[in-house]
C-alpha cells in the first residue's frame, strides 16, 4: 500500500481481549477483517484520484483512513466516500452468489456476508463523519458552501446519535442490553464535534502531487478580491482541486494585481494569513505578484 503508514490503537487490542475472554474472538476476526476491506476501497478509490493517503488507523470504533483530502472535488469525495460500502456490498453478493454454486458453503460465511451488509448499511446513514454523510456534503456542495454543507450532516449526526443513544437506555430496562448500540451512539455524536480538517485549505496540499494532478487536467478558476481583503478569505476559498490564480481589485474595480498559480502558491507559503492583499502587494512588488501600472 505505498508509504501509507498502518496503526492499530490500544483501544482495539482491547477489544480483541475482551473478545477472546467472551468467546468471541471469531466474530472479531470478521469484523476486523470487513472492516479493513472497507478502508482499504476508500484508499485506492483516492489514491487512483490522485490524492495522497499517508495513515490507516484500526481502533475499537471503527477504521479511519487519513490523508490530504482538504482540496477533495465534490465529485471525488462522493466517489471515495461509496467505495467503502460498495465493496461491502460487493462482497455480500459474492458471498450469496457462491450459496448458490456451493450451498454448504454458507455455513462458513454467513457471518462474513452479513457482516460486510452491516457494514454498509451503518456506513450509509447520512451523518458525519460516516461514509454516508460525507456523500450527503458532496451532494449538498453543488447548492451551499463546504462549511455549510458539513453543519447539515454534523446535526444530522446528534440527532441520529441521540435517537439511537435514547434506544439504548430503554433496553437498559428491558431484557435487551444493546450496549453496542450505545457505543455506536456516543462515537457518532463526539464525531459531530470533532475538528473537521476538511473545512479550509491546506498550505502545501495543492503543491503535493501537482505533477500527476495536471496530467489528468485541472480545471482553472481566477479568483477576484479587493485589496482590502486578508489572505486567509482567499485561503478559505481555494477549497477545490482546482488551479487557482487571483486577481486584487481597487475600490474602482480596477485590477491591481494579477497572481498566477506558483505566485499564488508561493505568496500563501510565505506571508501571514491576517496580511490583506493590499500589504502583500507591497511586500511583494516586484517579487511574487505581477504589478499592473
Amino acid at each position: 500500500m505505498g508509504r501509507i503508514k498502518f496503526v492499530i490503537t490500544a483501544s482495539f487490542w482491547c477489544m480483541f481481549a475482551v473478545s477472546l475472554l467472551i468467546k468471541q474472538s471469531t466474530a472479531m476476526y470478521i469484523y476486523s477483517l470487513v472492516m479493513v476491506i472497507h478502508e482499504v476501497a476508500h484508499y485506492f478509490a483516492a489514491k487512483k484520484l490522485l490524492y495522497t493517503c499517508t495513515k490507516l488507523q484500526i481502533s475499537a470504533f471503527g477504521a479511519v483512513l487519513y490523508g490530504e483530502f482538504d482540496d477533495m472535488l465534490p465529485r471525488h469525495r462522493l466517489i471515495v466516500a461509496l467505495a467503502g460500502p460498495a465493496i461491502n456490498v460487493l462482497m455480500a453478493v459474492l458471498c450469496v452468489a457462491f450459496w448458490w454454486i456451493v450451498p454448504t458453503s454458507y455455513y462458513y460465511t454467513a457471518d462474513f456476508c452479513w457482516a460486510n451488509v452491516t457494514m454498509a448499511a451503518i456506513n450509509m446513514l447520512p451523518a458525519y463523519p460516516l461514509d454516508g454523510g460525507r456523500v450527503l456534503t458532496a451532494l449538498l456542495q453543488s447548492r451551499i458552501s463546504y462549511a455549510k454543507s458539513i453543519a447539515v450532516v454534523k446535526n444530522a449526526a446528534l440527532a441520529i446519535g441521540g435517537v439511537l443513544f435514547a434506544v439504548f437506555i430503554i433496553s437498559l430496562f428491558t431484557k435487551d442490553n444493546l450496549f453496542s448500540l450505545g457505543m455506536f451512539a456516543i462515537f457518532l455524536s463526539a464525531g459531530a464535534f470533532a475538528k473537521n480538517e476538511d473545512a479550509t485549505y491546506r498550505r502545501m496540499s495543492l503543491a503535493d502531487n501537482i505533477s500527476l494532478r495536471t496530467s489528468i487536467g485541472m480545471e482553472k478558476k481566477t479568483l477576484v478580491f479587493s485589496e482590502d481583503t486578508p489572505l486567509s478569505k482567499v485561503i478559505t476559498k481555494m477549497a477545490g482541486n482546482y488551479w487557482y490564480c487571483l486577481e486584487v481589485v481597487d475600490d474602482s474595480l480596477n485590477v491591481t494585481a494579477r497572481y498566477d498559480f506558483c505566485q499564488l502558491n508561493k505568496a500563501i507559503l510565505n506571508n501571514s494569513a491576517d496580511i490583506t492583499l493590499r500589504q502583500l502587494g507591497n511586500v511583494s512588488k516586484g517579487e511574487v505578484a505581477q504589478r499592473l501600472r
